[in-house]
């Protein structure tokens, strides 16, 4: 047998949850693949278990299905796509209910392990998606599986099969480390490969087009080219074209100036201010100039950087110093030197000097290198001179020290000088100045002896800024750089990098579609993604149910208008004024839309009075336009439905309530329940009626949008743009509204947006709270039903009416807690959200409420208008509905509801609206564990016809459980009085009505009588008749211990022992009947026993001296010869038995074989009688 271990089996598992990353060609890719493939999970599971979800029966049929098979249909109907995982459910770890769809049948063997046959069924061909990856996850389980050397492989047909394979090597398996400590290790490598996804923002070094590359080459070989400009539109790939080509042809030193205007503050247009912006430019030009150059080389310039000395040259100037210091001081002391140290004189003459004018030439040197000191003014008493350089006086920086670039420039050695995004300041000022100082600079070069290249000015610049004819004169070659992307090609990049994050398959491919329309620039998709994928993980989507295609919106909408974003977090901004003037068209709206469905509503009113003559009209009279009939039998029966395939349909009840409802035609042949309590039942085909039904159905529907995209689409173009203005905002820009209606008109940003924009954090509503109330904001269903709420007292008092109406609102803990609570109004608004369109959700609910929950929720509905109805309504709904039935008929909710219905309605309206269903649940209800309840239920029936009661039961006689307790129901259900338990088989045995609960008992006599004694109480006595007495000891189903339990609580003479089978098998019993002294006396019984037996035991001897006598021992025993000798010889018989017996007997007919325990007397007396010797 092949079985997968738990490590390799929780682990592949993992896999097909949760998917897996890969490393591929250096970057990270995500792979995730459903199991279930191109099935639903419902179909994929049914191709493995053994469920059988066939709706198509009737209620008999169900009725008849085994408990356990019910519990597979309840079962099958609660599946969710993550059950799979769940071992306790599907029990992947043995082998039960799984099949073997190798040999196609089930697997009882246990050859195979089921886990395997899930992984081929999940790569069959009729299962998997071949456009998916699918490949990916297979190779990766076969991986996992080669631990336990077993292998998945496709077969010559194409199904996935498995074998044995060579067992692979696994360090964690050999050293028995658990898989509860493995996933400390699969957390660490889950993590790592977060990082490299990310997107850079810098331009991108790739492999240019050639014919860029060509046309460069051409302007670089050529010297008279010496001002280059690359044309594109703002984010087009200029300087990704120009650093792809730089670094493939190693063009040596270049200097690259990027400054760039990056607010959007326009420029003033004062002289002075004007004057400020562009001597900063100028500067900031220099800087980046001089920065890009070694100090050493510009020793001249004023804009060289400072820097830390060295350590060498610090302790060479010290050095210096000192020997400078000391050559003074020796000449000076020259003879202290030599008398007193006794120096030697000559190394002195010789040191001296060198010492003095070594660190004078040194410092004479660095001065004129770094030529620092000038005279700017000379001054001789009253007279001044001033030596300074005179400029105009707007003159900026360039003007100023053009000759202080030049000088920086040329000691650069640079040959190339890059200029990128001066065209964000739209000043050709600055262009015209840089081409100036171009041709000085290259002047200056071609005057020097040692002559250089040109150097060349490269302007990456948009085709914009320039006019036609001044840009082609201005620029001595020019090359256009064509747009990485537009918005035409953008959702290919878009897509491109969303799949490096191993998020495209879980996004809306129209929604990718549609925002890329909006976006042109690369840098821009690569910083959505990016946010996108921090986003997505930081406030984990997965667990906490966010829709990704509106956290891509918003990070889209956070990237194009950034300080909107900022402001909406706060509650304020442009955005903020949106939803605030959208709630405020909505409930302008809604109150419009009532006044219209109010209108309609008197229409519809004013039409039905045109045939008033024939609703009133006892005789059901028929026109054209409306049908009239008693029933919904009539109605189904009838011909005259052909005509269309919708009606409007007015039923009248006994109590004069009305209801009217549009149905289709189709749905009259699958709704069999029969109301009693209609009165006339009116079918509309007047086309006015139904217009105006039609038109009330529109409105109502209206109501009922909530959502702000459905909303949107219902308002004038008008309505719209007044929505959008932006007049009084004028930081907007109005390029952004565009793509800010599409966002609102698409639902892509509603009210939920503040789920999107931070942590969760636990306070008073949990994470589950939170998911819930994102769901209704966002108008989605996601489970809602299910999802188990922390706090739904609190969610009560949150939710408005509007939410409350919603169907999306309707969860089973929140249903629970308002009827708890008997919050009326929430309970009725939930329950009016899914009745009728979608009641098994209803019925799933209260198949999961105790007793107390069900009896407040009929109490809540019995103190509402028509209440009473609905519930009628929604239980005979119950045999529409095989799902409502199975719930309804699920453990004790059908009776609980009942019982609750007794409870809290009068009797009158019990009888009126529910006695048919009683008849329907008789079964059920007889079952109910607290019998008080039951009694009153039958008690409040008793008015109804006793025919009726028992046409039902003998009906439906095989729907019911053969107990004490259903039978005793049953009689007082239809017999009107209560059954006395001691006499319970005579009083139902006897009675004609309870014919057919008869047969059922004796069909299982032995069974029921069995249960029967088994429930006898202390004290009591059983009082039955004869032939049940005699049937309980004949029977063989019957033990004898049971037997012998009614014998001595039996109340009944046998009168005949004749009936009684087998005296021989029953005579214990027989003997324990005559110690009760319950068998009638008699010549019979007496003559059959001693017959039988040839002999007297004591209870027959004690039961016999009890009732003979003189004046019937003649009648007994003359001519009884056999018999007298039998008693004779009894030593259990008393003196007057003995008496009586030697009288009659006959002396020729001796005793054979005389008792040891007879008294001597009586021995004596015998052989003197029978002349013994």
């Amino acid at each position: 047998m092949t079985i997968i271990t738990k490590y390799t089996r929780k682990y592949v598992l993992d896999i097909v949850k949760n998917g897996f990353w890969e490393k591929r060609f250096g970057i990270w890719k995500f792979h995730q693949y459903s199991y279930y493939g191109k099935l639903t999970y419902k179909d994929f599971l049914y191709r493995i278990y053994d469920f059988n979800p066939s709706n198509n029966r009737t209620k008999e049929e169900i009725k008849k299905i085994p408990l356990s098979t019910k519990a597979d249909l309840i079962f099958y109907n609660n599946l969710t796509r993550d059950s799979i995982f769940d071992d306790g459910i599907f029990k992947l770890t043995n082998f039960n209910s799984i099949y073997n769809k190798f040999n196609d049948s089930k697997n009882e063997s246990n050859e195979v392990d089921p886990l395997l046959i899930f992984l081929c069924e999940m790569f069959h061909p009729e299962v998997r998606r071949e456009k998916e990856r699918w490949i990916y996850i297979f190779k990766k389980i076969n991986n996992i599986l080669s631990i336990d050397g077993i292998e998945l492989f496709l077969n010559n047909e194409g199904n996935c099969d498995w074998r044995k394979c060579k067992k692979k090597f696994s360090l964690l398996k050999y050293l028995g480390i658990p898989y509860k400590f493995k996933k400390y290790i699969d957390y660490i490598f889950k993590r790592t490969p977060i990082t490299p996804i990310f997107q850079n923002l810098t331009p991108n070094i790739k492999i240019n087009d050639r014919i860029y590359d060509v046309a460069l080459d051409d302007a670089f070989q050529k010297k008279e080219i010496r001002n280059i400009a690359l044309t594109g539109s703002y984010s087009s790939g200029k300087t990704s074209t120009w650093l792809s080509y730089s670094r493939n042809r190693r063009l040596g030193k270049i200097i690259t100036v990027s400054l760039g205007k990056y607010n959007n503050i326009k420029n003033t247009l004062n002289k002075n201010k004007k004057n400020y912006y562009n001597n900063r430019i100028e500067r900031q030009i220099i800087n980046q100039i001089s920065s890009q150059i070694h100090p050493v080389k510009i020793p001249l310039s004023k804009y060289s950087f400072i820097k830390n000395k060295s350590w060498f040259w610090i302790t060479l100037n010290t050095f210096l110093s000192c020997c400078f210091v000391f050559s003074i001081i020796g000449w000076l002391e020259k003879s202290f030197l030599v008398n007193k140290l006794l120096l030697n004189e000559g190394l002195l003459n010789w040191f001296l000097p060198i010492s003095f004018f070594i660190p004078l030439i040194v410092w004479i040197f660095k001065f004129l290198k770094n030529n620092k000191f000038y005279i700017s003014k000379i001054k001789f008493s009253k007279m001044e001179a001033n030596l300074e350089e005179k400029y105009l006086p707007k003159a900026t920086v360039f003007d100023r020290d053009i000759r202080e670039i030049i000088y920086l420039l040329y000691s650069s050695n640079a040959k190339i000088v890059v200029f990128e995004d001066l065209d964000r300041f739209h000043n050709l000022e600055i262009f015209i100045k840089l081409k100036e100082i171009n041709f000085i600079l290259n002047s200056y070069i071609s005057r020097k002896i040692f002559k250089r290249k040109p150097v060349k000015f490269i302007y990456m610049i948009n085709d914009g800024l320039f006019s036609p004819h001044i840009r082609t004169k201005f620029f001595d070659f020019i090359v256009p750089v064509l747009p990485v992307i537009n918005s035409s090609n953008s959702e290919s990049k878009f897509c491109e990098f969303l799949e490096l994050i191993g998020e495209l398959d879980s996004l809306d491919k129209n929604v990718i579609w549609k925002i890329s329309l909006y976006i042109s620039d690369i840098r821009l998709i690569k910083n959505i993604v990016n946010e996108f994928f921090i986003y997505n993980y930081a406030i984990n989507s997965e667990n906490n149910q966010i829709d990704k295609n509106k956290l891509l919106a918003l990070i889209t909408l956070k990237n194009f208008m950034p300080k909107e974003f900022d402001l909406l977090q706060m509650g304020k901004g442009y955005i903020f004024n949106i939803f605030d003037k959208i709630k405020k068209y909505k409930i302008n709206n809604i109150d419009s839309i009532k006044n219209e469905l109010n209108e309609a509503k008197n229409k519809l009113s004013s039409l039905f009075e045109n045939y008033s003559e024939f609703e009133n009209n006892t005789a059901l009279l028929k026109n054209d336009n409306i049908l009239l009939f008693k029933d919904k039998y009539e109605l189904m029966m009838s011909d005259n439905l052909i005509k269309t395939d919708f009606f409007i349909i007015k039923t009248i009840f006994h109590n004069d309530y009305t209801n009217v409802e549009k149905i289709k035609l189709n749905e009259f042949y699958y709704n069999n329940s029969l109301n009693i309590n209609i009165k006339k039942i009116i079918v509309y085909n007047d086309p006015e009626i139904m217009k105006c039904y039609e038109n009330i159905e529109f409105l109502e529907g209206q109501l009922n949008k909530k959502s702000i995209k459905i909303f949107l689409k219902s308002l004038t173009q008008e309505e719209i743009n007044a929505l959008f203005n932006n007049k009084n905002n004028k930081q907007i820009n109005s390029r952004d509204i565009p793509f800010l209606k599409f966002l609102f008109m698409e639902g892509l940003i509603d009210e939920s947006y503040l789920n999107y924009m931070s942590y969760f954090y636990h306070g008073l509503l949990g994470k589950n709270d939170r998911i819930f109330i994102k769901n209704l904001l966002e108008h989605v269903d996601n489970n809602n039903f299910r999802i188990e709420l922390e706090n739904p007292k609190l969610l009560l008092d949150i939710l408005d009416e509007e939410q409350l109406k919603s169907h999306l609102s309707f969860n089973i803990h929140l249903f629970k807690e308002s009827i708890n609570l008997q919050n009326n109004t929430a309970t009725m608004y939930m329950f009016n959200s899914v009745w009728p369109s979608n009641k098994q959700l209803i019925a799933k609910s209260l198949s999961q409420f105790d007793f107390d929950t069900i009896s407040k929720f009929i109490h809540i509905f019995s103190r509402q208008e028509n209440g009473i109805i609905k519930i009628r309504r929604f239980l005979d709904d119950s045999y529409d509905n095989l799902r409502v039935w199975e719930y309804l008929n699920s453990g004790n909710t059908i009776k609980d509801i009942i019982v609750s219905i007794k409870l809290n309605i009068v009797n009158s309206d019990f009888i009126n609206y529910f006695s048919n269903f009683i008849f329907e649940n008789i079964p059920d209800i007889l079952n109910y564990n607290n019998q008080h309840y039951v009694r009153k239920i039958i008690g409040s029936l008793m008015s109804v016809k006793q025919d009726k009661k028992v046409e039902y039961i003998n009906k439906n006689i095989d729907c019911y459980t053969l107990n004490v307790r259903n039978v005793m129901n049953i009689y007082e259900f239809i017999i009107g009085k209560s059954c006395d338990f001691n006499k319970l088989l005579t009083n139902v045995f006897k009675e004609e009505k309870m014919s057919k609960i008869k047969e059922r008992i004796e069909q299982n006599f032995g069974k029921f009588v069995k249960r029967y004694i088994d429930l006898t109480q202390p004290n009591e006595y059983y009082e039955n008749d004869e032939s049940i007495l005699i049937s309980i000891i004949n029977s063989s189903e019957i033990d004898d211990c049971y037997k012998k339990k009614y014998i001595e609580l039996n109340k009944t003479d046998l009168l005949d022992l004749g009936k009684v089978h087998n005296l021989r098998k029953n005579r214990e019993h027989i003997k324990h009947l005559f110690e009760k002294n319950k068998i009638a006396w008699s010549i019979k019984n007496f003559k059959k026993y001693i017959k039988e037996f040839n002999e007297c035991d004591e209870s027959f001897s004690k039961y016999f001296n009890n009732n003979i006598n003189s004046s019937n021992y003649k009648d007994l025993l003359e001519g009884e010869f056999e018999i007298c000798n039998i008693l004779l010889n009894n030593p259990y018989s008393n003196d007057k038995v003995f008496s009586f017996a030697l009288k009659l007997a006959n002396p020729n007919i001796k005793i054979k074989n005389l008792c040891e325990n007879l008294e001597y007397s009586r021995i004596l007396r015998i052989k003197e009688f029978f002349k013994i010797k």
